[in-house]
């Protein structure tokens, strides 16, 4: 976008019925002239070439009087030279600094800006839009009747104001520009390839991936370019992780499109693997990111369990996405334990054992086994219906 002129709309009429006119941002010419004209008639400027025509000219003076005075003089003019150094230093010109921040920052016009892109931009208005020319002033504008004056609703004037007073006196912002197109000097006109004999070479424009995939989904990637028949895939660093299956490139009839299918196993390892992708001797590499899924189980057999003290049991349980998860078991029957187990992509084993002591008066216990799945990379845990548990003496 070519960026043309900032206006605002500000909010300085206390008449609602007054038409606010739009005012735009003083120009960088303006700006720049006052900066040199400080720089020229300025306080510091004055004061410093006054003291340099001073004292010369009373050393030349002095010596049509007196020649000793003229030898006092010229100490004077020495003694001269070394306090306008201090004078640098005590009072510099600033100007000099504000002139290079004014050619480095300031908003021009005709300004370019990039789509999708960010920049702050610095620019600068008259202070009486805002704010009374001087300190005490009544700030009163035009009167619309004799009997009805309208009133500025400006800020009093002050060396220092607050930015967000600033900003609501100014009102609503709007830009001016015009979009702009580029295109190159030379335009080649491609032809069917059979008919010239020559093809250009493959060339990797952008490549667009979906970088995090779950265990047991699919995901494209699409790659733009040139001539792209002779890409290809491969896996950074050797084979892939087992369970990562990568599908041959599919292309447009252009051939400047190409998508590959990546389909992830669930029993795939969670993390990160590197694909390179190339055509014509360059590589660029996409990083795949496998994400565990959540456990998912179906079902526990059995439902209930019923042990001769100081005996086994088995159970199973079956889902999906169970790989690499643990399972995790507590009781309400004490001396019924299972330690923790590891599972498959499709089930889990678990070994219940149960030592049980039992009162005199007691022949059987009875309670329940509850089963809890964990998964790391998962935030919560899958918790198991109850399995009745009845143990005999």
């Amino acid at each position: 976008m070519l960026l043309s002129s900032l206006f605002f709309k500000p909010h300085i009429f206390t008449d609602p019925n007054s038409i606010l006119a739009i005012t735009p941002n003083s120009q960088y010419g303006a700006v720049r002239s006052t900066l040199e004209r400080e720089q020229q008639v300025g306080r510091r400027a004055m004061a410093v070439n006054i003291a340099r025509g001073v004292i010369p000219m009373l050393s030349t003076a002095g010596a049509l009087v007196d020649f000793m005075a003229a030898a006092d003089f010229a100490v004077a003019t020495g003694m001269y030279g070394l306090s306008e150094k201090l004078f640098e230093i005590v009072y510099p010109d600033k100007t000099v600094r504000q002139l290079i921040a004014l050619d480095t920052r300031t908003f021009r016009v005709g300004m370019l800006l990039k789509n999708n892109d960010q920049r702050p931009i610095l620019f600068f208005i008259h202070r009486e839009l805002v704010m009374c020319s001087l300190k005490g002033s009544k700030c009163l504008a035009p009167k619309k009747s004799t009997t009805n004056p309208i009133t500025l609703d400006r800020l009093p004037y002050v060396k220092e104001f607050h930015p967000s007073l600033l900003k609501s006196k100014l009102g609503s912002l709007g830009l001016i520009g015009e979009t702009v197109a580029f295109s190159n000097r030379l335009v080649v006109i491609s032809k069917d390839e059979s008919t010239i004999g020559v093809q250009p070479p493959a060339t990797i424009y952008e490549i667009d991936s979906s970088k995090e995939i779950e265990q047991g989904d699919s995901a494209t990637i699409t790659i733009s370019g040139i001539n792209l028949a002779s890409i290809n895939v491969a896996a950074v660093g050797g084979a892939l992780e087992k369970g990562i299956t990568v599908s041959a490139p599919k292309l447009t009839s252009d051939k400047a499109v190409a998508t590959i299918d990546v389909l992830i196993a669930e029993d795939t390892k969670p993390g990160y693997y590197p694909l390179s992708i190339g055509a014509a001797g360059l590589a660029k590499e996409v990083l795949l990111n496998v994400l565990p899924a959540s456990p998912q189980v179906d079902s526990a057999e059995p439902s209930s369990v019923t042990l001769a003290n100081k005996t086994a049991q088995k159970i199973v349980l079956k889902g999906k996405f169970l790989a690499g998860s643990k399972v995790e078991t507590t009781s309400t029957v004490v001396g019924a334990k299972a330690p923790i187990a590891s599972c498959t992509k499709d089930s889990c084993s678990i070994k219940l054992t149960v030592n049980v002591t039992f009162a005199a008066t007691e022949t059987s216990k009875k309670g329940e086994v509850k089963l809890f799945v964990v998964k790391p990379g998962i935030e919560t845990q899958l918790a198991i219906p109850a399995i009745a548990l009845t143990v005999t003496k």
